[in-house]
């Protein structure tokens, strides 16, 4: 990796800790997005030239799942403890997460990466056209 490309401890934190706050202001704002700024946060702080992807976007997952839940809660209030929404769409979510896991654990991470840049893409031309 390129030496200029790599950040102090003091810029390392101050990148975490401004990006994470700007990703926590998205997923409240759009109730989503959170990960895509965590997966970006994660590229800075490696200096973006190793592949990684795999890290990245464990670290961006494991991140937004707090922020998903404080989500869930201030959107739905009472409904989200509806048992009806848990297992019609929490349990089946958590075995597509654990699948997809397990799947991306064996994926190259340039394939990972046109996948997660195919998926944003998509879901941005959807959200634009409706």
């Amino acid at each position: 990796m390129d030496k200029s490309r790599r950040l102090s401890g003091a810029a390392k934190f101050a990148v975490a800790a401004l990006g994470s706050s700007l990703a926590g202001a998205v997923n409240g704002i759009l109730g989503t997005g959170a990960g895509t700024v965590f997966y970006f946060i994660c590229l800075v702080i490696s200096g973006g030239g190793d592949d990684r992807s795999k890290d990245h976007l464990a670290t961006a997952m494991a991140a937004v799942f707090p922020l998903s839940a404080i989500s869930l809660f201030t959107y739905s209030g009472a409904s989200a403890t509806d048992p009806l929404s848990f297992f019609t769409l929490i349990l089946p979510a958590a075995a597509g997460g654990l699948a997809g896991a397990l799947l991306a654990g064996k994926m190259r991470g340039r394939i990972l990466r046109s996948l997660f840049a195919a998926v944003s893409v998509a879901g941005g031309i959807n959200m634009i056209l409706r």
